[in-house]
Formats: structure tokens, C-alpha cells, sequence
């Protein structure tokens, strides 16, 4: 009943360990040959050799053993190839191929001087395994080869006919409770595939008793009273019966044996959150591997100093964080072949490693540390290159990256970065994703401050920003993620390219960034990020900065271009296209100062070489400087930023005003929510509650007014996040209650009165 994975080679592979329980479990013969190689004599001088020699030290398990079976006399070394390929039998070709396992057999055989190993045992069919053992089983080869020299030792002690006994159907609890009486039997995973491999149909095909435990607690309700061993008496074995009671169960229910609790329908009924075996995870379009950003404290950890699961070694997590909050679901969307940048002790990127293995959501976590053993992931990584020197911290965060590091926060806003827009590490977010835009900045800051390229970083083509999406994008596209009105879309996208300049202005939290990079892709018609520009204005923000000015270098001056003007030359390159600059915290900076000249150009009807004028710092021979029709530019402004009154009659005379309120109100603002876990009775509270606020904000018209009322965009969760009560509660606490306070700094009553009503 068990036996059925999905996997086309399962039969294969238990044909194949059905021949070993009968010429070597079960008689003394050997799988390689002809001789007499499991017998009692010989495996217990093979365990002699393993557990009492142990060696220390760094070398891998392969390289040890070879050093263990030095000496040893031709047939033991024989018989370790043939325990080895037991020991290797299970693990699915994922995680072990069947080349890897061939290489590692042949290799053990040859030590012993004997001629090159051939075997149908060794095809590829019979070596592709069945299911995936753990990253923990990886490391701990040498502990699941003990405890399995252990269980063949005291098998091989009793006589043949109670061998016998137990390898019959009847012997099935009896073998079950031998191999888990033994040392270790209670944690091992080669007891698991022992068990699976001599009773396939009464043994799940899992290696994990943490993994029974939680489909057992899922399922139990399917048996009665009198027919739960496990409730009775909580040994392995019992919930080996217990799980073989609920498959009778569920074969009934679903009329087919065809069922694996690692597949659907029966994987979403214990462990929703995980990736089922049948849709293995890809990495993204394109031949670029994701780049991942490990943000971990090393200092002070021996886990992360040696051992298996140190620095470069792997990644690993709780499977949830405090609360039970799923903050750690990153984990299980990396890939082999995805690249990771360690960033340790808040310090900065000091090394680059590789993935070498799929996620590893059975292993149980590392005793001493302050997550202790729980439900864990671990994946496994390879190459691990120190960076040399590192990348540190004010490297990365300096002056002349800034502005692209805040474009990018923008950009990439609620995908959770390492970092945030006001350029500070994130807390928390152990493993983030960085975009092949932020990569590049990475690349090419190291390359300035080593003279050498990050290793293993591809080679992305579009320059220093991302590889160009191209993807038509129509206004029907934006609605799908935009809380505004079909008319209200259409509307400011046809006044922009009347007008060319148009301002976004807004309370905080209406989501004004999120919703320009969407119009600008209406504008264009195309979701091509190589014709956008994002800029942040602030108080220190110069003409010198946005359009031309000199720079000093190690000996003197020279001239450079402005974001601005880089821009336009660009968009002048490629005339038939539209080109789109947004100014984030329009308002902010000295707009008469930082625009200069260029306040007349912008104009629509000035956009033509015959209103071309030569630039404040250009020298004499330059062309003189106009802005190209095909520049479209979109001003950001937030209204309740008490700056706004000192915008100028100018400014507002050459834009387009468009004003975003708080959509609560708005029906995907509840499905938004719904779809990320809140109840309704969340929602609700959310609505009434900011909504009560918005309205006294909004009539104060004396102080305040609608400028200053609070966004959705506050409650729009983020990813990893658990919409709940406490959830909420940590966004009135964090984010609305403070700018409460910057409103009514001289009305402490107040604040404290709408502090209880929102947390009530």
C-alpha cells in the first residue's frame, strides 16, 4: 500500500533492495559477487573499523572512511561498497544523483584491489532513489552508518529461522521494534529506510519522525477510539501502526492506494506551506540564477564558526518564527544553482557562495543555539568564496549610491530588501532577494573597491540595471494591482502626455510610488524598466546633482552630468519611445534651484531644438541643451509634509496635479487582505477604525485637513507577514502612532485618546 511514490524508478529501486534482503540481510551472499560478504564475522570487524577508529578533523566522510578501511582485508572492503550502497539507496537523485552514488561505491570497491565493479545494481533505474532523506542525513553519514553496522551486527546474531521469522509478513512490529531497540533507533533515518525497503507496503516512504508525528496529528481523527496504537502508547513503532491504520483510511476515502502524503491531495491536509514533490521548484526566466542576500550573525556562534552548518556550509532556519509566523518562507524558494552574498555581523558582504542542494524541510535545527531543535530548513551550499577584502558596510551605503539605492528600495518596495529607503539594514530578514538591479550596483561598487568582480556573479547585459522586461503592459494590467478607477487612470495618463509633467500628491501610505512605476508602464506602453528613472529629492539635492556641474576628482575639477540631463540624452537616443522620470519628495528640494533653466524647457511646447539654450556650466563649443518630447516626468509629493506650502507658483503652473486619498473603502483593499489571511472581522476593524481617524483628521481643515489623513498602503502587509491581531497592533504601535504624534505634537490628549481607540 506504501509503496507507491509517483516516481517512475520506485520499482526499480525496490526490486533492487528486495534482492539485497534476500542474498544479504536475510543470507550471508553479496550483491557485487559471488562470495559469502554479510556475514555476522565480517560485519562486525567492518563496525570494529568504523566505530571504534573514529577520526576528527575537517575531512569529508568519503576520505575518512578510506582512511578507516586501510588495511583491512579485501573482502571487508568489498562489503563497505555494499553497505555504502545501501546506505545511499533511498535518497532520491535530487539530492544524491546516481552518478554521484556510482562514483562513491566504485571508488570504496576499487580500494579493496579487486577488478572494475559492474552490476545491474548500479544502473541508473536502481540508483535514483525514492525520496529525499535530509540535509542532516548529508552530514551525519557517519552516524546513519553506525547505527546501520549496529542493526545488520545483531540481525546477523540470531539464528537463520528467526531471521526468517522476521523478514515474513508476520515479522513485520518484531523487525520494527529490533531496529529501534537499537542505539539511536529513535532518531536515525536509515531506520526509516531500513524499515521501508524490507515492508514497503506497511512502512511510509518518510525518513523523519518529526514528519510522522505531524501527519499523524492531522490524520488521527480518521480512527476510532480502539483503533489509534499510537494513543495508547507513544513508541516509533506504534506510530508506524498508527500511519499504517490512517493510509487503510484514506484508501477508503479517496478509492485508490495511488496516495503519498508528499503529494496532493494529502500533502496540503498536514503541511500546506511546503512545495509538493510533484512540481519541483525552477529558477527564474531566463539563464540567471536568483541572487539571495544571507543576512546572519556569525560573531558569537559556534554553529556558524564549524561544523556542518557553518558560514558558506549552508543556510539554515526555524521553519517559523516567534509567534508562528511564517517570516523564514524565503527558504523555500531557493533553488540549486542560485547564488548567495553572506552579509555577517551587520558588517557587510564578505564571501559568495553557491546552492548545491533543493531545501531540506525535514531537518530539526542545531542544539545550542537560541532556536534549539524544532522544525527547520537547511540547505546545503557549495563554493564557498571569501571575499578578500570584504564589502563593508559604508562601501555599500555611500554618497554616490544613494540615489540608486533608494530607487531600488522603491522599485522593489514590499518584496523585502536587505536593506530600506533610508538606507539602513533591515531587522530581521534573514534571507532576502536581491534584483538583478541591486546585484549590479553590488558588482560594480566591489569592483571599485577591490579592482575585481564579485565571483560566481553573472554577467547581466542591460548595463548597470536590470536585464530589460519588454512585456506589452495595457491599462487592464494596472487596474489588476492599482486601487484607482478605470476613469482616474485613464484621465492622468492622458493629461501626461498632453502636458509631459504631471504631480502625484497624497496623504502617506495612498501608495503614490507603488502606483507611478504602474502608470509609467501604461504611458510607455511596455514594462521596461530601461526607460524609467527614479530620483529622490531632499534639501541638499543641487542643480550640480540633477542636471550638470562640476565634480572635484584627486587633482582638481570636472565637469559631470546630472541624473537628469543623462537621462534626456539617453531618451534623445531613441526618439520614437517613451521615456518616464519620476521625482520622488518633489517638494522637498529647492525645485527654482535644482531645475534652473530647465523650469522653462519642461514646458510642452518648449520641447524642440529651437528652445535648446546653452546650460549654466557648459563651455563654450557644447550644443545648447533642450529636453526631448519624449521625456514624461512625474513629480511625488506628500501633503502632509509641512514643506508643501513653500511650493512655488512656477511648479505648479508647468504640472498637472492628480491627488491619491486612502482607499479602505475600496474592494480590492479588502481582498488584498483576505487573500493575505486577515479575517474579516480584521478587516472590518481596520476599515472602521482608520476610517474614524481619517474623518476627524480630515475635518480639522484649521491644522490638518485631508492632506494628512493615513493610507492603506500602512495595512498592505508585507511579504512573510501574518495578518493578524498582532500584526496590526505592531503597525498602529510602529508606524501610525508615531506620525499621530508628529500631528499632534501639542496635543498629548489627543494622541493618547486615539492611541486607545485604535489598540482597543
Amino acid at each position: 500500500m506504501a509503496r507507491w511514490s509517483g516516481y517512475p524508478q520506485t520499482e526499480a529501486v525496490l526490486r533492487a533492495a528486495d534482492e539485497w534482503k534476500r542474498k544479504c540481510f536475510l543470507e550471508d551472499g553479496s550483491l557485487f559477487s559471488n562470495e559469502d560478504l554479510w556475514t555476522l564475522q565480517n560485519i562486525s570487524e567492518l563496525r570494529t573499523r568504523v566505530v571504534e577508529n573514529p577520526l576528527d578533523g575537517p575531512e569529508a566522510f568519503y576520505s575518512k572512511l578510506a582512511s578507516q578501511l586501510s588495511g583491512a582485508a579485501p573482502k571487508i572492503v568489498r562489503l563497505a561498497s555494499e553497505v555504502l550502497w545501501l546506505l545511499l539507496l533511498f535518497s532520491h537523485e535530487r539530492n544524491f544523483s546516481a552518478q554521484k552514488k556510482r562514483e562513491r561505491i566504485t571508488e570504496v570497491w576499487a580500494q579493496s584491489g579487486s577488478d572494475p565493479l559492474t552490476s545491474a545494481y548500479l544502473a541508473d533505474d536502481a540508483l535514483r532513489g525514492v525520496g529525499n532523506p535530509g540535509a542532516a542525513f548529508n552530514t551525519k553519514v557517519p552516524d546513519e552508518l553506525v547505527y546501520l553496522l549496529r542493526v545488520l551486527e545483531k540481525f546477523k546474531a540470531l539464528p537463520l529461522s528467526q531471521r526468517e521469522e522476521l523478514l515474513a509478513p508476520g515479522g513485520v512490529w518484531s523487525l520494527c521494534a529490533l531496529v529501534t531497540d537499537i542505539e539511536g533507533g529513535e532518531v536515525r533515518a536509515a531506520r526509516h529506510m531500513l524499515l521501508f525497503f524490507c515492508f514497503p507496503d506497511e512502512f511510509e516512504r518518510i525518513t523523519s519522525r518529526n514528519h510522522k508525528t505531524r501527519i499523524y496529528e492531522n490524520f488521527r481523527t480518521l480512527l476510532g477510539p480502539g483503533d489509534d496504537p499510537y494513543a495508547a502508547v507513544s513508541t516509533p513503532c506504534a506510530l508506524d501502526q498508527a500511519l499504517l491504520a490512517i493510509r487503510t483510511k484514506l484508501i477508503e476515502e479517496y478509492g485508490t492506494d495511488e496516495l503519498d502524503y508528499y503529494r496532493e491531495p494529502l500533502q496540503t491536509r498536514w503541511r500546506p506551506a511546503a512545495p509538493s514533490e510533484e512540481v519541483v521548484p525552477t529558477p527564474p526566466s531566463g539563464t540567471f540564477p536568483r541572487v539571495w542576500i544571507e543576512k546572519t550573525i556569525v560573531q558569537g556562534r559556534p554553529d556558524r564558526v564549524d561544523g556542518p552548518h557553518r558560514l558558506g556550509e549552508a543556510l539554515w532556519s526555524p521553519q517559523r518564527g516567534k509567534g508562528g509566523r511564517d517570516i523564514y518562507s524565503n527558504m523555500r524558494r531557493v533553488v540549486p544553482g542560485d547564488l548567495v552574498l553572506h552579509l555577517t555581523d551587520n558588517a557587510g558582504l564578505t564571501a559568495v557562495s553557491v546552492v548545491a542542494e533543493e531545501l531540506d524541510d525535514k531537518f530539526e535545527g542545531v542544539s545550542g543555539t537560541a532556536w534549539g531543535l524544532q522544525p527547520s530548513y537547511r540547505i546545503q551550499l557549495s563554493d564557498f568564496t571569501p571575499l578578500e577584502p570584504p564589502l563593508d558596510r559604508a562601501a555599500i551605503f555611500r554618497s554616490d549610491n544613494a540615489d540608486e539605492l533608494k530607487r531600488i528600495a522603491e522599485a522593489e518596495r514590499g518584496s523585502g530588501l536587505f536593506y530600506n529607503s533610508s538606507l539602513e539594514l533591515n531587522q530581521g530578514g534573514y534571507l532576502t532577494e536581491a534584483p538583478p538591479t541591486l546585484v549590479k550596483l553590488l558588482d560594480a561598487t566591489y569592483r571599485n573597491v577591490s579592482g575585481r568582480a564579485l565571483p560566481h556573479i553573472p554577467n547581466y547585459p542591460a548595463g548597470p540595471g536590470e536585464p530589460p522586461k519588454t512585456r506589452a503592459f495595457t491599462l487592464d494590467d494596472a487596474l489588476k494591482d492599482l486601487f484607482l478607477d478605470r476613469d482616474e487612470v485613464q484621465k492622468i495618463v492622458q493629461v501626461w502626455r498632453a502636458k509631459k509633467n504631471v504631480i502625484i500628491q497624497g496623504p502617506p501610505g495612498v501608495g503614490k510610488s507603488f502606483a507611478a512605476k504602474l502608470l509609467a508602464y501604461v504611458l510607455t506602453g511596455e514594462q521596461d524598466d530601461s526607460r524609467i528613472s527614479f530620483v529622490q529629492f531632499h534639501q541638499a539635492y543641487a542643480y550640480e546633482d540633477f542636471v550638470q556641474g562640476y565634480r572635484p576628482t584627486q587633482s582638481s575639477f570636472a565637469l559631470r552630468d546630472g541624473r537628469f540631463f543623462s537621462f534626456c540624452e539617453k531618451a534623445r537616443r531613441d526618439p520614437t519611445k517613451p521615456h518616464v522620470f519620476i521625482i520622488d519628495e518633489i517638494n522637498r528640494g529647492n525645485v527654482s534651484r535644482i531645475f534652473g533653466e530647465l523650469m522653462l524647457l519642461i514646458e510642452a511646447d518648449k520641447r524642440s531644438p529651437k528652445w535648446a539654450v546653452p546650460l549654466a556650466y557648459a563651455d563654450e563649443g557644447h550644443d545648447p541643451f533642450f529636453v526631448p518630447a519624449n521625456v514624461h516626468i512625474m513629480g511625488l509629493m506628500n501633503t502632509a509634509d509641512r514643506s508643501l506650502a513653500v511650493v512655488d507658483y512656477a511648479l505648479r503652473r508647468r504640472f498637472a496635479f492628480f491627488a491619491l486619498r486612502p482607499r479602505l473603502d475600496n474592494v480590492k483593499f479588502a481582498a488584498l487582505l483576505s487573500d493575505s489571511g486577515a479575517s474579516d472581522h480584521l478587516i472590518d476593524m481596520i476599515r472602521v477604525r482608520v476610517g474614524q481617524l481619517n474623518d476627524e483628521i480630515a475635518a480639522d481643515t484649521t491644522n490638518l485637513g485631508p492632506g494628512f489623513t493615513i493610507g492603506h498602503s500602512f495595512f498592505c502587509g508585507r511579504p512573510e507577514t501574518v495578518l493578524d491581531d498582532h500584526w496590526y497592533q505592531e503597525v498602529v504601535e510602529t508606524e501610525v502612532l508615531p506620525l499621530l504624534g508628529e500631528y499632534w505634537f501639542d496635543s498629548p490628549g489627543k494622541l493618547e485618546e486615539w492611541r486607545k481607540r485604535l489598540l482597543a
